[in-house]
């Protein structure tokens, strides 16, 4: 995310504060340097670089004036929520399951491996990892780490989930996207195609808490507000998957 920094006087209020000749509500802008406001995007107050804000998840400040973007994820990694201003979706693991990403304190990762003679004892096997979602970047999109001769594509659905692709099978619905996709090393989990980030969506259940967040493009996810009862922005961050020694990747995920 990168914006070009514009000189400007937000209309006084009870909860302006002053950043230079500027003032700014804290509640939606941050003051760097005294001097730069920059506003607070999907829970992360953007820095300055020279002219611009930007995302540390995205860029760095080369010489305090030239962004230069992160480099692409190039190991498996696992994706990790994150949201300072909203801490009921902040700092969670990302799960796959149902053919969606997803995560909360009621969810899990959903993976199968068929007890076959030829898979020469893999299934039992205590390294087969069964309870972490691994993805892989590349060539704009992304896919699970599986070991499933085809592998298993990710794709945005066209009501906005971060989908993939059953074992076995390379169909997709139409209106999905599966390109403009990335993923920077020690940075973010973007949608190129998008100025916008990624929503958590999720309904409350009978104790009042939302067990479960759903995650769309928020550019598409605006179609299914009336279907949830709470949104958040949150931004999906990079963790690169930790695969010690006899460790294995799931056959495939559910």
């Amino acid at each position: 995310m990168k914006i070009t920094l514009v000189g400007f006087l937000l209309v006084a209020s009870a909860v302006a504060d002053q950043c230079g000749s500027h003032e700014y509500n804290p509640e939606t802008h941050v003051c760097n340097d005294n001097q730069y406001v920059c506003p607070i995007l999907s829970g992360e107050a953007l820095a300055s670089c020279g002219e611009s804000c930007y995302s540390y998840f995205e860029y760095s400040c080369d010489n305090g004036k030239d962004l230069v973007p992160l480099p692409a994820v190039d190991k498996p990694f696992e994706l990790v929520t994150y949201n300072l201003y909203a801490p009921d979706v902040h700092d969670f693991p990302v799960y796959a399951c149902g053919h969606r990403l997803y995560f909360g304190n009621g969810s899990a990762t959903c993976t199968y491996c068929p007890n076959m003679p030829q898979l020469h004892g893999l299934c039992n096997d205590p390294g087969l990892i069964t309870n972490r979602t691994i993805l892989l970047g590349g060539s704009g999109g992304y896919g699970l780490a599986t070991q499933v001769p085809g592998g298993q594509r990710g794709f945005i659905g066209p009501e906005g989930g971060l989908n993939y692709t059953q074992a076995h099978s390379a169909s997709v619905p139409n209106g999905s996207q599966y390109d403009g996709i990335l993923a920077y090393q020690q940075g973010a989990f973007i949608d190129t195609k998008s100025e916008f980030g990624w929503a958590a969506c999720g309904q409350f259940n009978a104790d009042d808490e939302v067990p479960v967040w759903d995650i769309l493009a928020f550019r598409k996810a605006v179609v299914l507000w009336d279907y949830y009862d709470v949104c958040a922005e949150v931004k999906l961050l990079v963790v690169e998957a930790d695969l010690e020694n006899g460790t294995y990747v799931p056959w495939q995920y559910e």
